[in-house]
């Protein structure tokens, strides 16, 4: 939320704000994830915006995989916009779960790191340069 002396407004600037709200526009706002994306005419692709198109200010970092990674590892889902999206919890289903946690640095889940660990070994066993 930006505060100034004559704005109170929920992203970096009014016509962001302003332009979020209307439907006519391409530009959108999944708050559940804090993304900020253009939907491409005539697709179902969407391509993510990491600065605002008016002001030109860095928009916060998009929070999607921290969402899938705080799933996994302290609910146990590993599918939870499938199979188990009945089991997600209700604050992961709005933008509570972020704006109550301070959330800084992307949460890399347990496995991806040990797997990270056995490619890098593997490549300093094959390159003995590999850092």
């Amino acid at each position: 939320m930006v505060n100034n002396e004559k704005n109170t407004y929920e992203h970096c600037c009014k016509f962001l704000a302003d332009d979020i709200k209307r439907p006519e526009t391409y530009i959108n706002y999944k708050p559940m994830f804090r993304k900020y994306y253009v939907e491409l005419q005539g697709s179902s692709s969407i391509q993510c915006i990491w600065f605002c198109p008016w002001c030109g200010k860095e928009l916060p970092r998009d929070l999607r995989q921290d969402w899938f990674n705080i799933l996994e590892n302290e609910y146990g889902l590993e599918d939870p916009r499938g199979d188990q999206e009945h089991l997600v919890p209700e604050k992961f289903k709005s933008d509570e779960w972020w704006k109550k946690q301070n959330i800084k640095e992307i949460i890399v889940p347990k496995n991806k790191i040990v797997n990270y660990m056995k490619i890098c070994n593997f490549l300093q066993g094959k390159f003995p340069n590999f850092p």
